[in-house]
């Protein structure tokens, strides 16, 4: 099972997240300092605690109209939504806007380390899946 951060803090963040709504820009400055940059790694993906597979991603957080999630392998790119920053943890919904990938995650992201930490969950009844791992810091230069 993914051990980036306490399942039970994640939760707890993410239930606030939602009972409060979507925060505007200015909230989420006042609150934590927004993520920066382009990140990227290989996140594990489990289903119903099992681990299903291994999938590349791409985040960047540079693009003028919001954060983006690419996944190189599904040929699929969705935009985050900021709901909620607070004590370390970042909160987004992540929406789909190409490919087949599916629509309607919580994602909850924590720098830890110098990296950037992923936790990614989308229940379809039967099947909780949870995508996590660590990303590292995409250096521009390197482009």
């Amino acid at each position: 099972m993914p051990r980036s951060f306490p399942l039970f803090a994640a939760l707890l963040v993410l239930s606030t997240c939602l009972a409060v709504g979507p925060a505007t820009a200015e909230t989420a400055a006042a609150v934590m300092p927004p993520l920066t940059s382009r990140w990227s790694g290989t996140i594990t993906e489990y289903r119903d605690g099992e681990i299903k597979r291994r999938i590349p991603i791409e985040v960047s957080f540079d693009d003028p109209r919001g954060p983006i999630t690419r996944y190189p392998s599904f040929k699929c790119r969705g935009r985050l939504t900021l709901l909620q920053a607070l004590q370390g943890v970042y909160a987004y919904t992540e929406r789909i806007e190409q490919g087949r990938c599916r629509s309607g995650a919580a994602v909850l992201f924590v720098i830890k380390k110098g990296k950037l930490i992923i936790d990614r969950e989308h229940v379809r009844d039967p099947v909780r899946i949870i995508i996590s791992g660590p990303l590292s810091r995409v250096d521009s230069a390197a482009r």
